[in-house]
């Protein structure tokens, strides 16, 4: 929520501390949302070689096909593009649990492949004088777009350490939070207080 500014004011550097924190406790989709804040030198110093440790310790890659710092580098651009797809994608756009949204990528070229993607939903009704309703989004073109301005805004690696190996990676296109972020109004800082220990209070028994 507050990586996203959903219900919250936007803070991604507190975001990476706590996504940091869920990857020490071992929960899997927290590494690898750290594994993109360090990519990116968000909350975090950035670097490839280090993401590529958390993203690998998240269970990407563990035949290690790719060097750590190319896993880094891929792990990074994964993470950017699921972002920018949950941001783009309209509401349903992927029928849930149908599937899992995997690409295959080549650090050294960035020549990226869809491997398998969510079923796509349909629109409700279909438009007057036409029997079949249209698919809701064009998931090829989405994804590519959004792989591609990915790789265009991530900081630019080191060509020379990326090896020329593919490696499996999956994209959280999970859109409920953005949906969350559509319809909730966001809390102003007087509204906000910081939840400690002991802010949570047992009704008393009578």
């Amino acid at each position: 929520m507050l990586d996203e500014g959903i219900c919250v004011k936007q803070d991604v550097v507190e975001a990476a501390h706590h996504f940091a924190r869920g990857a020490t406790l071992g929960d899997r989709g927290a590494a690898l949302e750290y594994a993109t804040k360090i990519g990116l030198g968000e909350g975090t110093e950035q670097g490839y070689e280090r993401a590529g440790e958390v993203c690998r310790s998240a269970g990407f890659d563990p035949h290690s096909r790719l060097s750590t710092y190319a896993l880094g580098y891929a792990c990074t651009v994964r993470g950017v593009a699921g972002r920018m797809l949950r941001e783009r994608l309209p509401k349903g756009a992927f029928r849930t649990n149908t599937g899992a949204l995997l690409v295959d990528f080549n650090p050294a070229s960035d020549a990226m492949s869809i491997l398998s993607t969510p079923q796509v939903a349909r629109e409700e009704e279909a438009p007057t004088g036409r029997r079949t309703r249209r698919l809701l989004v064009d998931a090829p073109h989405e994804i590519q777009d959004a792989w591609e301005s990915a790789v265009s805004v991530v900081p630019k690696p080191d060509r020379a350490r990326l090896g020329n190996q593919p490696v499996e990676l999956s994209l959280d296109v999970d859109t409920l939070l953005e949906d969350w972020h559509k319809a909730a109004p966001v809390a102003s800082d007087s509204q906000l207080r910081t939840l400690n220990s002991g802010d949570l209070h047992v009704p008393q028994t009578p």
